[in-house]
């Protein structure tokens, strides 16, 4: 009988059983068997780093650090300004529609508790379409609007996008919110 030894290191993934020197035994070729397992592992999920006063989580459609910031709401800009304090960081781009079902499934937005993303448009653009834009990278993704929005319902002064259970609306930037951080 063979000896088979199971090594386990959670960043080594494919790795996991090592045969006897001479594949003796039971016939099986174990470096066939080693290396069909090391092409079928998955591959480990990065590792995100603390952000204080948010919540990490990752979506299996990108490779970004998403960050749910609830301990300190903020406007707009500021909440922007703080997710830049992480090298890198900027308040979310969302760029399909996978992307956007992850976060409203790790979020749960609602109107009263709003997270501020990056869409955000010029205080001279006008609605419907303005000149909306994402404030780090650029997306083709649709926005999601709620029905009726954008809607300027401030005298024209809602320039910047937030995220709530039945889609986007468009919000005065000095409203205070929570904020999502995406980190590439």
């Amino acid at each position: 009988m063979a000896l088979l030894i199971v090594a386990a290191c959670s960043f080594e993934h494919g790795v996991p059983v090592v045969g006897d020197a001479n594949n003796e035994g039971d016939g099986t070729n174990r470096d066939a068997v080693m290396n069909d397992a090391m092409n079928d592992a998955p591959i480990d999920a990065r590792v995100c780093p603390d952000k204080p006063g948010c919540t990490a989580f990752q979506c299996g459609s990108s490779s970004s650090c998403y960050y749910y910031c609830t301990t300190t709401k903020r406007d707009w800009q500021n909440a922007q300004q703080d997710c830049q304090q992480m090298s890198g960081a900027c308040l979310i781009t969302i760029n399909d529609q996978a992307e956007e079902d992850c976060v409203v499934a790790n979020v749960v937005p609602t109107f009263a508790n709003f997270p501020w993303i990056g869409y955000h448009q010029s205080p001279s653009g006008s609605e419907p379409a303005g000149s909306w834009s994402f404030v780090c990278g650029t997306s083709s993704y649709s926005p999601a609007w709620a029905a009726g929005e954008p809607n300027e319902a401030q005298g024209g002064a809602e320039d910047c996008a937030g995220m709530a259970e039945n889609g986007w609306f468009d919000n005065g930037c000095n409203a205070q919110g929570r904020y999502l951080c995406e980190l590439p």
